[in-house]
């Protein structure tokens, strides 16, 4: 995934980032092109990390990630802030 700009891949992946015996093939790949996982705890009413936000490791400084719970939802809302 070679580019000049600035990325971010995220969404609702619907496998558990911290689950080791999944075999997480978007995620192996995500690190292996140097992006990093934001998501540090859980998203989903299981307990679950299904929503993952991947950034090019240059940029972890300046995201932060913002988790916010809806009544009418089983995943949290994540606001992403990029940091200028």
């Amino acid at each position: 995934m070679k580019t000049n700009h600035d990325m971010f891949v995220l969404g609702d992946f619907n496998f558990d980032y911290n689950n080791p015996d999944l075999n997480q093939v978007s995620k192996i790949y995500l690190e292996k092109e140097k992006y990093s996982q934001l998501v540090t705890k859980p998203t989903h009413i299981g307990n679950h990390t299904l929503d993952h936000v991947y950034v090019q490791q240059t940029l972890t400084n300046k995201v932060d990630i913002y988790h916010y719970h809806p009544y009418y939802s089983d995943h949290d809302a994540l606001l992403i802030k990029i940091i200028p």
